[in-house]
């Protein structure tokens, strides 16, 4: 099965995003962590 370029290209550039964002979201949470703890 052959997927077009510009589908397949969509298709990191969410992933990718999508992995930032969840790295912002995590790296926040720890901050949260941190101050609540400190």
């Amino acid at each position: 099965m052959k997927v077009p370029v510009d589908i397949g290209r969509g298709f990191w550039l969410n992933r990718y995003i999508g992995i930032i964002k969840y790295r912002m979201y995590n790296e926040e949470r720890k901050l949260k962590w941190v101050v609540f703890l400190e």
